[in-house]
């Protein structure tokens, strides 16, 4: 079980078992039962789910097309809550497992071709669902990752208000993580919410023939809207792969932190949560102490401002964080003598972590002043 009393037990044979009493076995769900509770038919991922005793099983299942009157694999979620067994059974006793099963159980079922795949519905079936974590604001909304024929998708669903397995979910926004068709499996391995930046971060790597094919990559997506803002892929070391088993954000310092897993050791490493992308002139006269825009990601405004400095080649400025996504600071004047044009990148510190080169380029051209 995922803990000590309460917790959801998948075994390699596709059944699982819930643990709804710390005194007494799971209650095993085999395929015919897991049918008839209307949970996936195919489970890919148990996640449990934040600040409750819930847990997200994500998967696929073969339904009825309306439209098509075929059978098709949809994307499908059931949330169960082993304490609500415990509560109910101690609540009544002559209550049967299965049914105190059926009764907390939350069951999502969305179409594939809505809105998954847009533009070819009726080629496109969900073949996986993967990890499912609810969103740092609203329990009730979960946010997955679903692999379809034609493309992997980030998508949110809102759990139904009822806990009748029928009911179903409103899926307002999804957003489509790769343009072409995935042919590769894949695996999700961490999750992380940065809700200060208002961004949410998956991890995940792919497979052949069930073993690890690539290193990890980490997909950066809007809270509001899931779309993907930024990816950070990590190395293969000759023939190991970095592949990412957990990720914790510390929001104050403005880092994520990641535990790594290689074949003969762990490492943890850290990432930066803030970035620059432009800065509000790029040519600075040599001479002159102009105040310039850094606009950039994930500054915090939490931190004293002394904490801040703006690089400019090996010299620093102090820096004011103006909003989460803007500072300012002046340029110092530049050192370099004769007639060449300085060229350098620019970066900024942030207490003791900064950013490495930013490709964020600056000139600094001699002055025409005396």
């Amino acid at each position: 079980p995922l803990n000590e009393e309460y917790g959801i037990t998948l075994y390699d044979d596709g059944t699982f078992g819930v643990v709804y009493s710390p005194s007494e076995p799971p209650l095993i769900v085999d395929t015919s039962l897991r049918t008839a509770l209307g949970l996936p038919t195919t489970i890919n991922r148990v996640a449990p789910l934040q600040n409750t005793e819930r847990f997200a099983l994500a998967g696929a299942s073969n339904l009825l097309d309306a439209t098509t009157n075929s059978f098709k694999k949809t994307f499908h979620v059931a949330v169960v809550d082993p304490l609500a067994i415990a509560r109910a059974k101690n609540a009544t006793p002559n209550a049967t497992a299965t049914q105190l099963l059926q009764d907390s159980i939350t069951s999502i079922v969305s179409h594939a071709s809505i809105p998954f795949c847009t533009q070819q519905p009726e080629s496109c079936t969900t073949t996986e669902g993967f990890s499912c974590v609810d969103t740092p604001t609203d329990q009730n909304e979960l946010v997955c990752v679903v692999k379809t024929t034609l493309a992997v998708v980030i998508a949110n669903v809102f759990l139904p208000k009822s806990t009748a397995t029928t009911a179903h979910p409103q899926v307002p926004h999804s957003f489509q993580l790769f343009d072409k068709k995935f042919t590769s499996d894949f695996e999700v391995t961490a999750t992380a919410w940065d809700v200060y930046g208002g961004v949410g971060l998956f991890a995940f790597h792919t497979l052949t023939n069930g073993e690890v094919s690539q290193a990890s990559k980490i997909v950066k997506f809007n809270i509001t809207d899931l779309v993907v803002t930024g990816e950070m892929k990590l190395e293969q070391r000759g023939a190991d792969f970095e592949v990412i088993k957990s990720m914790d954000v510390d929001e104050n310092e403005r880092e994520l932190i990641l535990t790594i897993l290689l074949r003969t050791n762990v490492e943890v490493r850290s990432v930066n949560l803030f970035g620059i992308k432009s800065i509000s002139i790029d040519i600075i006269d040599s001479k002159n102490g102009t105040d310039i825009l850094v606009t950039g990601e994930g500054f915090s405004t939490n931190r004293e401002s002394s904490s801040y400095s703006c690089i400019f080649n090996s010299r620093s400025s102090p820096a004011v964080v103006l909003d989460k996504q803007t500072m300012s600071c002046t340029v110092p004047i530049s050192t370099a003598s004769g007639t060449s044009c300085e060229s350098a990148n620019f970066n900024v510190i942030m207490g003791t972590r900064a950013t490495a080169t930013s490709n964020v380029p600056f000139s600094r051209p001699n002055s025409a002043a005396p």
